[in-house]
């Protein structure tokens, strides 16, 4: 029953004897320890001022299409104005074609460098992040540490961003298996020159 009380206390937020100074002093070493990357990214302060850069270089862009914009309206109301087939009927109807495609150029060119550039300060942080996280996990022992939490578009998902390499069996994995790999390519072969001996 003291289990469950002192359970009890701890989710009901009092104070329970000896965790808080555990949960000061980190998780020991060797242990597998979890990162929520979002809430890292979340209040990371070089972040925030990154998507203020972005922020600010949206809002110049947004200027100049507005201004294409304007531009671009007062040619087709001045072209509504004039009657078709007339000289100046024709070289507005030109400007407004060409302003229309100018305008559809810019819009695409923006979106393109908002979008590489909000990608490029992802990754850069993202490399920071996890070279930070594994630093941490070499500095402190921990054996593993596993990553909750972000959500990534483009970038393959990678749910452990470091471990003791003694804890790794891939080598081991791919050894078996290109070893299993081989005996049966042997056995095949046998198998092969087998079957030409006895049809002669």
């Amino acid at each position: 029953m003291r289990v469950v009380w002192i359970g009890a206390l701890g989710l009901l937020g009092f104070a329970v004897p000896g965790r808080e100074a555990d949960a000061a002093a980190g998780p020991p070493r060797g242990a597998i320890v979890v990162v929520d990357l979002e809430k890292v990214f979340e209040k990371y302060q070089k972040r925030m001022d990154l998507e203020s850069v972005l922020e600010e270089r949206y809002a110049e862009l947004r200027s100049d299409v507005a201004a294409s914009e304007k531009d671009l309206k007062g040619l087709q109301e001045k072209l509504e104005l004039l009657a078709p087939g007339a000289e100046e009927y024709r070289r507005v109807q030109s400007s407004v074609i060409k302003l229309e495609g100018e305008l559809k150029a810019k819009r695409k060119q923006y979106t393109d460098e908002l979008n590489k550039q909000s990608q490029g300060f992802f990754d850069a942080l993202l490399d920071e992040v996890t070279a930070e996280v594994v630093a941490l996990a070499k500095r402190e022992g921990y054996a593993m540490v596993l990553q909750r939490g972000l959500r990534i578009q483009e970038k393959p998902w990678v749910s452990v961003l470091y471990n003791d390499p003694s804890l790794d069996i891939t080598d081991r994995v791919t050894e078996t298996l290109n070893e299993k790999y081989r005996k049966s390519k042997e056995e095949s072969s046998a198998a092969g020159v087998e079957k030409k001996e006895a049809a002669r």
